[in-house]
């Protein structure tokens, strides 16, 4: 009997550890950065097309982060913009911005691991090339 007292005392104790581990991973998140590794939609057909896309929320878009679900996603700043289903790996929408001089547009993915949750954020410019996505406030 205290055998079996001691190794459920250690199967609680690693049942903790894991769930602790899972919650604090939910919590870290990374900085939302530029990948020119990924595929990304033709430029020239959302370049100066205000018609293609949103002006997203920005209280909105500051929320979103890493881990989330696809619904808290779509939630937070709607379906994406090419035509990627529901149960696509990667989700891109085409965001534009109001700047100083003129509109800016850039490309933002989304991409999922298998649970399906947010595995990624990345930005992209698109007009003009050498905007800073998302552009500061």
């Amino acid at each position: 009997m205290k055998n079996t007292m001691k190794n459920l005392n250690k199967s609680i104790k690693l049942a903790a550890l894991c769930v602790s581990a899972a919650v604090l991973s939910a919590c870290v998140s990374t900085p939302v950065t530029s990948d020119t590794q990924l595929t990304w939609p033709d430029t020239s057909k959302y370049a100066n097309n205000l018609n293609e896309g949103s002006f997203p929320n920005l209280d909105s878009l500051a929320i979103v982060k890493l881990g989330m679900t696809k619904d808290q996603i779509r939630h937070l700043i709607g379906v994406p913009h090419t035509n990627e289903l529901y149960a696509a790996r990667e989700w891109t929408y085409v965001f534009h911005f109001h700047t100083a001089n003129q509109p800016s547009t850039c490309f933002y993915k989304v991409t999922f691991d298998n649970a399906p949750l947010v595995s990624g954020l990345y930005w992209h410019p698109v007009s003009p090339e050498n905007v800073s996505c998302p552009p500061a406030k």
